[in-house]
């Protein structure tokens, strides 16, 4: 069974050493909110983009690391992250992993 959540260090790790395989997705009900909160985040229409075309890359949808995450760890975002994280698994990508914050 491959890991779904990811904690404050691995996302860190993630940011600041493979940030080129990386895309940050925030889910959140106002995507204006996620403009300053972590660095190389994409906004919604980069995220389809983006998502479209690694999608049509078996390497990259290998190599790439997606993380997402909201504002708080509340249900709803498990809900909703989980949701997006099963879209985009269908889509053949492997490392996708949902962020929810530290308690």
């Amino acid at each position: 069974m491959d890991p779904i959540f990811i904690d404050c260090n691995q996302l860190s790790l993630l940011v600041n050493e493979n940030h080129h395989n990386l895309l940050l997705i925030c889910d959140v009900a106002k995507p204006s909110l996620c403009d300053f909160l972590i660095r190389h985040t994409v906004n919604e229409q980069q995220e389809v983009h983006l998502i479209n075309r690694l999608a049509a890359s078996v390497k990259a949808q290998h190599t790439t690391e997606i993380v997402i995450y909201g504002l708080s760890n509340a249900p709803r975002f498990f809900r909703s992250a989980m949701e997006k994280r099963n879209r985009i698994k269908q889509l053949g990508f492997a490392n996708v992993y949902v962020y929810a914050g530290e308690s």
